[in-house]
């Protein structure tokens, strides 16, 4: 506090980022934590003091990068409860497999199913030319961060030969960052997390570049719970109508310790004005540990 009350949450983020500029998800914890508090100093939720206008999405479904057969029984599955967009994890088994595993459920897809492809940096551009070549484009919504994070030139020539938008993860932490590949049109768009961006408002800095400069958006999430999945809602209610959605994250939890914060119901999510709230186990076994 100064002199008594509460530090804007803007400064906070600004001091979180020159004391801690490598450790981005602690600065973020840390920040959300903060901004929940003074929201609650005045009356308000997070809800609230965001002034959310947006609070309905519809998210994608991620499926894991295992065998054919098994990927293709996730995906059957995922579609039978409704979900449209799927983020399919590839990169474990090699250029070639990725590419026929594709094909297959494409095959057994419905024509308005589109994919996400997500290799997690394992292909080279010369891997990447060969899956866009092979494969039929008007399935694939995006190609995500398909090269190492580091190698900028393979991602600007893959940009400039590619139809397919390609976005960029893990090349892209801040705005400074975003801001060297798009004057590079190194990218199409920025997945844009929280833990990864260091909080609300650096979060919402790259946001307002990317609705300046005509950069398309996904919100994603490390795997979290509500809790995290809440404020990226939050964080994508700011993103525009086009933003992608990845926040599947609640669904592959067990043991989930948070309650309300959001209504989820297979891909639609509508994010609710009451905050999120901690189920009565984990309040006792906290005030075990305080005792």
């Amino acid at each position: 506090k100064i002199q008594g009350e509460l530090i804007e949450p803007q400064e906070l983020s600004k001091y979180l980022t020159e004391v801690a500029p490598k450790y981005s998800s602690a600065r973020a914890c840390f920040e959300s934590a903060y901004c929940d508090l003074y929201a609650k100093e005045y009356s308000y939720g997070l809800f609230e003091y965001f002034k959310v206008k947006k609070n309905n999405f519809q998210t994608c479904y991620t499926i894991s990068s295992t065998d054919k057969k098994m990927m293709l029984e996730q995906t059957q599955l995922a579609c039978n409860n409704q979900f449209i967009t799927l983020k399919l994890k590839l990169g474990k088994y090699g250029i070639d497999q990725d590419i026929e595993t594709v094909k297959l459920l494409s095959d057994n897809t419905p024509p308005d199913c589109k994919f996400i492809i997500d290799p997690n940096q394992a292909w080279t551009f010369a891997d990447s030319k060969k899956f866009i070549d092979k494969i039929d484009q008007g399935k694939i919504l995006v190609l995500e961060q398909p090269v190492l994070k580091h190698n900028t030139i393979a991602l600007t020539e893959l940009s400039k030969y590619s139809e397919v938008p390609i976005f960029a993860d893990e090349s892209i932490f801040n705005l400074k960052q975003l801001e060297k590949l798009f004057a590079l049109n190194a990218m199409d768009g920025v997945v844009i997390k929280l833990l990864k961006a260091g909080g609300f408002y650096p979060a919402f800095e790259m946001i307002n570049f990317c609705h300046k400069n005509g950069v398309k958006i996904m919100v994603s999430s490390m795997l979290e719970t509500k809790l995290g999945v809440y404020n990226s809602l939050l964080v994508a209610s700011k993103s525009g109508d086009n933003c992608i959605v990845d926040l599947d994250a609640a669904y592959l939890q067990n043991g989930e310790p948070f309650l309300e914060g959001f209504k989820q119901a297979h891909s639609k999510i509508i994010l609710s004005k009451e905050p999120l709230e901690i189920l009565d186990r984990i309040n006792n076994q906290m005030t075990i540990w305080r005792q």
